[in-house]
């Protein structure tokens, strides 16, 4: 069995620097009532968000029975994909704002991406003409047990 979990764990540099360069200028620039709310409006929004990447992983598991995973807090139970659906796979190296417009569950002309921060994405063609990619760290390991269990 493989197990791999990610994070956003670059988001929160991110999340800091925007709140800062978004909340600086309302305290400096707005000292009225109305720039109360505002502040309080963005700051919540912003606080809202930054929970939210804060709070998001994906867990990918790889064993006998197929490819599970589940990315918190919007999937919070495996999907599985037995082997029996799984008509084939396929790994590369993906750039998420190329291949997919972004991180997070990404839906394409022909794919549905959940892309965190692993640099190769594992295809799985399920049926005749579903396609996951499921973003993977560990290249190596996950290609040792994709050929260990699928066909």
């Amino acid at each position: 069995m493989y197990e791999e979990k990610q994070t956003f764990k670059w988001s929160q540099a991110l999340f800091w620097g925007i709140t800062l360069m978004t909340l600086l200028p309302l305290l400096i620039f707005y000292k009225k009532e109305d720039g109360l709310l505002a502040l309080t409006i963005v700051g919540i929004v912003l606080l809202l968000t930054g929970g939210l990447f804060f709070s998001m992983k994906q867990t990918i598991r790889i064993d006998e029975q197929g490819v599970h995973f589940k990315q918190r807090p919007l999937i919070n139970n495996f999907k599985i994909f037995p082997w029996s659906t799984i008509q084939s796979w396929e790994l590369s190296k993906i750039n998420p704002i190329k291949d997919f417009g972004g991180w997070g569950i990404r839906y394409t002309g022909s794919k549905t991406g959940y892309i965190m921060e692993g640099d190769y994405g594992l295809e799985l063609t399920i049926g005749t003409k579903k396609k996951i990619v499921l973003s993977v760290k560990n290249r190596v390991e996950v290609e040792r047990m994709m050929k260990k269990y699928s066909k």
